[in-house]
């Protein structure tokens, strides 16, 4: 929402400047946290779809593809 608007509506209301903030930092708190946890699921599928690539069973005697796989570990 526009912040001139929230601000409108919520003096039509009789919220306090005060009030105000408080719910633009919880808005913005669960916008950050919202981003937070999309990252963190994006890391967790990139991973399991790397793990899965360099797994050792699926490339067998490929020293390469294990050293990836071993390196996925300690990103």
């Amino acid at each position: 929402m526009d912040k001139a608007l929230f601000q409108k509506l919520a003096a039509e209301m009789g919220v306090t400047e005060q009030r105000v903030t408080s719910i633009q930092a919880a808005s913005s708190f669960e916008e950050a946290r919202s981003r937070l946890a999309a990252f963190k699921a994006d890391v967790k599928a990139t991973y399991k779809k790397l793990a899965f690539q360099y797994h050792p069973d699926r490339n067998p005697g490929d020293a390469e593809a294990e050293a990836k796989f071993k390196g996925l570990g300690t990103v």
